[in-house]
């Protein structure tokens, strides 16, 4: 019935096996969490945590999947007619290499084996030998990927980075990408973002220990390193500049922030921090995202370690402001004062 209405509105169609395991693996992630017995309706993935609706999830992993045969180039296809098409098998022209036949003349009307004698008589050395594939784990191969990716997608917008592209970085094949990350290039996006997030979320996990500000100082050191690294990934990230960007990234980056906030409540020693501590640690974050974006656009000028120190004295000044009608941060910056 599917593939019928698909001829008859001029649609592809690609069938997805009954053996696909679309209710184990994640959506978002890809990760694979095993099958689930049919009362289970509802799951949470134990590799990024998203909460699915399992009808829901198996939907969009068999649209994935379907995405993955067409890419592939095994579906179905029509014509301008309307009438279906499958590519067919093309035979090598003479001059291609293949295997020799049996009695087949090779090389200007010598046999194989000759032919192989003439090139050692000539002198000709053999090509060097092609390095053996080694065969990585499930989780080695997703890694390899989302490194390829993030490198990608530090230099160049998102919208401009092709399956192509990071295939071609990660030294394997489209449909292996496809197999991997069968919701094409969001889902990858969305994976090596989730990553990159996590690499983020740990510039300001700073051990309790010595004065507040240089603990500040040295997570704004490692920060400013990650933006420089990802200068464009960075920029069309926090700008909402990129084509890619859905509820789900902008998620995964508000939650860079949530985690951020909580570490510096944490170095404040805040207990029960209100609502105009919170607000102004959430405005400073803001604030050097900003600083961020625009020290990119200046040709990170002036030099990193400026900017930090700015930053830093920038905390201060607002912690001081809201001091004056706050008694909790108040009480947060007579004791920063004498621990500096």
């Amino acid at each position: 019935m599917l593939e019928y209405k698909a001829v008859k509105h001029g649609r592809t169609f690609a069938e997805v096996g009954r053996a696909f395991p679309s209710s184990q693996v994640c959506s978002v992630c890809g990760f694979r969490d095993g099958p689930k017995p049919l009362h289970v309706r509802q799951w949470t993935c134990s590799g990024c945590g998203t909460v699915h609706d399992r009808d829901h999830n198996a939907a969009r992993n068999v649209l994935f999947e379907g995405r993955r045969i067409v890419a592939a180039g095994r579906a179905e296809t029509q014509n301008a007619c309307g009438a279906p098409v499958r590519r067919a098998h093309v035979p090598a022209q003479r001059g291609e290499a293949g295997s020799p036949r049996k009695g087949q003349p090779t090389q200007a009307g010598m046999s194989g084996l000759q032919a192989r004698e003439h090139v050692k008589l000539r002198g000709m050395t053999p090509s060097a030998p092609t390095p053996a594939y080694r065969r990585l784990s499930v989780e080695e191969r997703r890694s390899q990927l989302l490194t390829s990716a993030l490198n990608l997608f530090a230099h160049r917008a998102p919208e401009e980075v092709s399956l192509d592209d990071v295939a071609e970085a990660a030294g394997v094949s489209r449909p292996l990408v496809y197999r991997y990350f069968p919701g094409g290039k969001q889902q990858l996006y969305e994976a090596a973002l989730r990553s990159a997030a996590d690499e983020l979320q740990h510039c300001f996990d700073e051990p309790r220990e010595g004065p507040l500000l240089p603990r500040l100082s040295r997570a704004l050191d490692r920060y400013l390193t990650f933006v420089d690294e990802h200068d464009t990934g960075f920029s069309a990230l926090l700008q909402g500049g990129s084509v890619v960007g859905t509820s789900r990234t902008t998620a995964i980056v508000d939650g860079v922030r949530r985690v951020a906030a909580e570490h510096i409540l944490n170095h404040l020693g805040a207990t029960g921090p209100g609502p105009g501590l919170r607000m102004t640690v959430r405005m400073w974050i803001t604030a050097v995202e900003a600083s961020s974006l625009i020290w990119l656009d200046e040709d990170k000028q002036p030099p990193a370690g400026e900017l930090r120190d700015w930053l830093v004295e920038q905390f201060v000044a607002m912690l001081t402001v809201t001091a004056r009608r706050d008694p909790q941060t108040d009480a947060l910056v007579q004791a920063l004062a004498e621990d500096v």
